[in-house]
């Protein structure tokens, strides 16, 4: 059958979960990584109103991925680049990188 797939490599960042095997680990044991938002990442007085004001937020709930350090050598990058680069960029180059 030319429909075969073969699967070669997983990777993934979630929240509560840097890698396959964590987020799996999550999953059959029911873990639930939604919380409120951290103050530190986000200021509940520029963003939440418990009433649906335009332009803002009515939960203070979310499932923020933290813990995840930006490693610029990994990947052989120069450090004075790191701050340049977007953390979303960093996230996927680890995930390729699990993957690979």
């Amino acid at each position: 059958m030319n429909d075969a797939i073969a699967i070669i490599g997983m990777g993934c960042i979630f929240p509560d979960a840097n890698n396959p095997m964590e987020y799996w680990n999550n999953i059959i044991s029911f873990h639930s990584a939604v919380r409120e938002i951290p103050k530190e990442l986000w200021d509940p007085a520029l963003y939440y109103d418990p009433v649906r004001t335009l332009y803002k937020t009515y939960s203070k709930i979310g499932a923020p991925v933290r813990g995840f350090q930006k490693n610029p050598l990994k990947f052989r990058i120069p450090p004075v680049s790191a701050p340049f680069i977007e953390r979303s960029q960093f996230l996927m180059l680890e995930v390729v990188y699990q993957a690979l």
